[in-house]
């Protein structure tokens, strides 16, 4: 009776026969005809049965051991032999699953050949492969060659570090110098690729404006050579693919300081009050600038005009000028009037020099021009030659005395600098009591005149005779 339905569902399609497996004693398996649910699967063209002959075949053209093909269809090696003997019929389950499984054999073999062939297998081979994992640990990035050489053991023992991940390549470059894109070993696993980027040069130069940075600066993020990104700049073309991960960077790290950075004429004011004296190298240095910028001599100016800060004569050694807090203050000793002062003091440039402990030349320098005379120095000057008695008056004094005389005369009785005899000559003009004029009519008391003369042009005592 059960027999009877049996063949009646087999007919209506709703149970199908099929091979199936069945354990027997010690752990193995027998294959058997099964029953299972729903209708048979009916291919629309039925390819011929694959028959154990065949299934050896494929097994050795794809020089696969029993083992390894058996434990990719998860069978026991000696059920595969029986199937392939034909002492049992392959069943329909594990016809699908020949091809996969051969494929995946095949690659497991030969990644397990792979393994072996470069694994280290002496207590020497394993030495050498902890020294060659520990050199690319503490020098990363160096070339196969640089570490290998010509040892055919070192060789296949960096092979086994690649192909079980403890070591990867990577592009770098060879030195700091010549910046040559090579192939170099790194600790670890490769990183995940990232997706390919695309920066424009444009964007990256605008970038680098924004954020103050010099042509050096950005080229050093990019790994490359100033001139190189120079050429990039000029030339208005995208990143090449090689530097376009560096590059994504650097974008990204000049856009943050453009974003970050506060408004360049308070923080030069900031920096000013903070330390007074900067010298406008020392004030980049302070700002994080690079070079001097078109915005930043704009924001100086514009901080000079407004009064915040004002540059002068710092007076240190080696440092022509510095930045300081403040207007500037009124210019209180010129060079004129320092030589007038001087010169009415009756002191020459080395008295003066020796007086203030300085040298000549640089009272010299002052009273030119050549030297510009810093606050303090004006201070000091001022104090010094404003506690000396005038000594305009005795000079005029002594040079009216002398009238009627020539200025060459006058210069020749060493009544002080020849400036000062000028000085004295023009205010006594000025003011009326002295005048030029003809003096005497040439002769002389030991020789009279050979011919009669006009006399000579000199300063008399007294005003200009009006006619």
């Amino acid at each position: 009776m059960a027999l009877e339905l049996i063949t009646q569902a087999l007919e209506a399609d709703v149970i199908h026969e099929d091979d199936s497996a069945v354990a027997i004693r010690a752990g193995a398996t027998r294959t058997v005809t099964g029953l299972y649910p729903g209708p048979a699967a009916r291919a629309l063209f039925a390819e011929p049965a694959l028959s154990g002959e065949r299934l050896r075949q494929t097994r050795l053209r794809a020089g696969l051991a029993v083992g390894v093909l058996a434990e990719h269809l998860e069978v026991s090696p000696a059920q595969l032999r029986r199937w392939e003997t034909g002492q049992q019929a392959i069943p329909a389950r594990i016809r699908a699953r020949v091809p996969g499984a051969v494929e995946a054999a095949q690659a497991a073999q030969a990644a397990q050949l792979a393994h072996s062939a470069t694994r280290p297998r002496r207590r020497r081979d394993v030495r050498r492969y902890q020294d060659l994992l520990r050199q690319v640990t503490e020098d990363p990035g160096r070339s196969r060659w640089a570490l290998v050489r010509t040892r055919s053991v070192d060789a296949r023992l960096l092979e086994h570090a690649l192909a079980t991940g403890q070591a990867h390549e990577s592009p770098t470059w060879s030195s700091a110098r010549n910046r040559q894109a090579v192939v170099g070993v790194f600790p670890g696993p490769a990183p995940e690729q990232r997706p390919a980027v695309h920066v424009l040069v444009v964007d990256l130069a605008d970038a680098r404006e924004r954020a103050g940075w010099s042509q050096d600066r950005i080229a050093e993020r990019l790994g490359v050579a100033r001139t190189t990104w120079a050429r990039w700049e000029r030339e208005r073309e995208a990143v090449p693919g090689w530097a376009a991960a560096q590059a994504d960077v650097a974008l990204q790290e000049a856009r943050d300081a453009a974003a970050t950075r506060t408004d360049r004429r308070t923080a030069l004011v900031t920096a000013v009050s903070a330390s007074p004296g900067l010298s406008r190298k020392a004030l980049l240095a302070a700002l994080g600038y690079t070079r001097w910028t078109g915005l930043f001599a704009d924001a100086l100016a514009a901080a000079v005009a407004a009064g915040e800060v004002h540059e002068r004569h710092a007076g240190h050694h080696g440092q022509q000028t510095g930045l300081y807090p403040g207007p500037a203050a009124t210019e209180v000793l010129t060079p004129a009037r320092l030589r007038e002062l001087r010169t009415r003091a009756g002191l020459l440039q080395g008295d003066l020099a020796a007086a203030v402990g300085v040298y000549k030349v640089k009272v010299s320098e002052w009273e030119t021009g050549r030297r510009p005379i810093s606050h303090e120095w004006q201070v000091r000057l001022l104090e010094h030659l404003g506690s000396l008695p005038d000594a305009s008056t005795p000079l005029l004094q002594a040079v009216l005395t002398s009238l009627p005389a020539t200025r060459h005369q006058l210069e020749l009785l060493t009544l002080g600098s020849r400036s000062a005899v000028n000085a004295a000559l023009d205010e006594l003009e000025a003011t009326g009591r002295a005048h030029q004029g003809r003096i005497g009519d040439g002769r002389t008391e030991d020789r009279p005149p050979s011919r009669p003369t006009r006399g000579r042009v000199g300063y008399l005592p007294g005003p200009a005779l009006r006619v």
